[in-house]
Formats: structure tokens, C-alpha cells, sequence
């Protein structure tokens, strides 16, 4: 078991579940904090990881022997399209290097099912990569290039593919914590039909899934899902009928894009031959948001 685990993007929604869970493992956790996200819970390395200097020197400091990667471009507004994706996957691509030249022996990094082409409902790490933004497409370039790295210099690697996280603290800009907000606040919220499927896994489980394959000797690409896809407009209304006002729900206002597929699925094989099980059921995990939501709501 790693000793030491640096941690980039500690202070994200996933990023945060992470450092817990290292904590309740005894594993020393190091919090690389961007300046773009300040607000981690305790000590962290601050570092600007777009920048060499700064990204060696975080690397230097915090002297791990893994590497959690999870930071990236984040602008809900952005996310999909913008140019900076291919910086993040270049700095990437650095880090893995850097990490490895420093000594670091074992790397989890964050991926995306976006990376997949979504004409097949269930994706294996097999399916063909054919990604439709360039947020996939730039994960999709980092992926290989860390590949080609690990095969060369013996860095031990895995790629976790990231299908639908949920949790308390949602970033404004994602379904269900714009839903659970506007709800709170009484206010009419605008959705689609919710009639696509999609695999959603609660945050705490995602996090215990990436550090599964941390602790394994996967290597490349690791999907990280529910295995199970569920319709979007059930968890719709179930928000709705938890926190009592299922009336300000305007489901179908907002119209799905034509392309947008019918269901996004995980194959997760792979995931669970290292033990993984989920913890967190639906509901259990959507209750858990919305109570926390609202407690984040009544301390602003």
C-alpha cells in the first residue's frame, strides 16, 4: 500500500472524497491545491499545475511514491469546448513524466467516459474511442500519451474512465446540484425530459473505486461506474419528492440535444476484479446530497 499519495485537484468534488478516504486508511495524503482552487480543508501545496516551475516544485515537495491526478480544466460554462483542455492534457502528460523522473512508482488518472464514442449504450475499456467534444478528445490524447510514457520507463499507471459522479458540493453548471439548489430555494427549475439513461455513481464510491485500482496492479484504462444505468427522470423526481416541492420541476423545457444518446452504461469488469463493491445506493446517495446541500445552504 502507498505511503504516500499526492493528490492534484484536492479540493474538488471528487478530490475531497479522496483525501478522506486516504485519511481512514492511515495513508498520508498530500493536497496539491491550483490556484484556481483554493479551499482544501487543511495543509495543502499550492501550485499553479498549467506551470512547470511550479508543478516541479510541487512535485519535489511533496516527495510521494503515487500520484492521484484528478485536477483539470472545470469552467461548467467551458467544460466541453474549450482550448485550454489540450493545455491540462500537456501538463498532464508532464506531470506523469515528472513524477516518474522524481522517483514516483504508481499513478491513478482521472478519465472520462467522454472519452468513448457513444453509439454503444454499454462501454468496456475496449469500445472504440471516438470522443464528440474536445474535453474528451484531450483526455483521450493523455491517456495514450501516459501509456507510451509508462511502457518506457516502467511508471506503474492506470487511467480511471469517470462516468456520472454525484455528491454534496456540486459546482454550479451540473444537474443535480443546480436542481437541489434551485429546489431549496423554491424556485422553478428548467430540465429536459429526462427520459436518457445514465450511470451514476455517489462520490464516496468513486472515490473508494479510483483508490481500489490505486491499491491494484491495473494498468491502462479502468472504467469507474455504477454498472448499472438509471433514467434521468427518476432521480428528477426523486430530488423533487425529497425535499417536497416536485411542482417546480418543469421537465422538458429544456430540450435534449438530437445527438444525445439514449444510454450511457459502464461495463465494470474490470473495476470490480480489484474488490470494489458500491456502497452507496441511489437513494441513500441522494438523500446524503440534498441533506448536505441544505446544510450548506443555511450557513451562506
Amino acid at each position: 500500500m502507498a505511503e504516500r499519495v499526492l493528490v492534484t485537484g484536492a479540493s474538488g468534488l471528487i478530490g475531497r472524497a479522496v483525501v478522506r478516504g486516504l485519511r481512514a486508511t492511515g495513508v498520508c495524503a498530500i493536497e496539491v491545491v491550483s490556484i484556481e482552487r483554493p479551499g482544501a480543508e487543511s495543509e495543502t501545496i499550492v501550485a499553479d499545475l498549467l506551470e512547470t516551475a511550479s508543478r516541479r516544485k510541487a512535485l519535489e515537495q511533496a516527495n510521494a511514491d503515487c500520484l492521484l491526478h484528478l485536477a483539470w480544466h472545470s469552467d461548467p460554462k467551458s467544460r466541453w469546448t474549450s482550448p485550454e483542455n489540450f493545455a491540462w492534457a500537456q501538463a498532464t502528460i508532464d506531470l506523469a513524466s515528472e513524477f516518474r523522473i522524481l522517483g514516483g512508482e504508481r499513478a491513478i488518472f482521472a478519465g472520462s467516459c467522454a472519452e468513448y464514442g457513444w453509439q454503444v449504450s454499454k462501454l468496456s475499456e475496449k469500445s472504440p474511442l471516438t470522443p464528440q467534444t474536445v474535453y474528451g478528445q484531450s483526455k483521450v490524447i493523455a491517456c495514450r500519451e501516459i501509456e507510451r510514457l509508462s511502457e518506457l520507463t516502467g511508471l506503474s499507471s492506470a487511467w480511471g474512465r469517470i462516468f456520472f459522479c454525484y455528491g454534496p458540493g456540486e459546482p454550479k453548471g451540473r444537474l443535480l446540484g443546480d436542481l437541489i439548489r434551485g429546489l431549496l430555494e423554491k424556485k422553478t427549475v428548467a430540465c429536459t425530459d429526462g427520459e436518457q439513461s445514465r450511470d451514476f455513481l455517489y462520490v464516496d464510491d468513486v472515490a473508494t473505486a479510483l483508490l481500489s485500482v490505486l491499491s491494484s496492479r491495473l494498468n491502462g484504462p479502468v472504467n469507474i461506474g455504477s454498472g448499472s444505468a438509471i433514467k434521468v427522470r427518476e432521480i428528477i423526481e426523486t430530488v423533487g419528492d425529497l425535499i417536497g416541492h416536485p411542482e417546480l420541476i418543469d421537465r422538458g423545457r429544456i430540450q435534449r440535444p438530437v445527438d444525445d444518446p439514449d444510454c450511457i452504461e459502464a461495463d465494470v469488469t474490470l473495476l470490480k476484479s480489484t474488490g470494489f463493491t458500491t456502497k452507496w445506493g441511489l437513494m441513500d446517495g441522494l438523500r446524503k446530497t440534498v441533506d448536505e446541500t441544505a446544510r450548506s445552504l443555511q450557513a451562506e
